[in-house]
């Protein structure tokens, strides 16, 4: 929904006596990047007066955590198939690599299981 401005004028397309839209003035005294976005929203008829804060950093976040997420879904079918091949249950695996039996694999334990089991993986993907 767009609203209408005298003279069948959207309110974004209307210029002042220097021939600046809304947003042009407003770009030239808002530095904040999403205060810009939610500004330019508005004036296109958006309802949403929301301004998303620090967008940038939560879409880092958002990337990294959907990348940690496929590396360990990478590590799980690797340890699957792994497992599979060696005709060993998980119970078993884990049994057998749980050398403290805190009922948890630390980065060690699971460095030296997935080395035992000839599973091609980076330290970093297990830490």
């Amino acid at each position: 929904m767009l609203m209408e401005v005298g003279r069948g004028k959207k309110l974004h397309e209307i210029k002042n006596a220097k021939g600046q839209t809304p947003f042009d003035t407003a770009k030239a005294s808002v530095k904040d990047k999403e205060m810009l976005n939610t500004i330019e929203g508005l004036l296109r008829g958006s309802k949403s007066t929301k301004v998303v804060r620090n967008a940038d950093i939560k879409l880092n976040k958002f990337k990294d955590e959907q990348s940690k997420i496929e590396t360990i879904t990478r590590l799980r079918e690797k340890l699957k198939a792994a497992l599979s091949q060696a005709k060993v249950s998980l119970g078993q695996f884990f049994m057998k690599f749980d050398k403290n039996g805190d009922g948890k694999f630390s980065p060690l334990e699971f460095e030296t299981a997935f080395t035992c089991l000839e599973i091609d993986f980076s330290k970093a993907e297990l830490r």
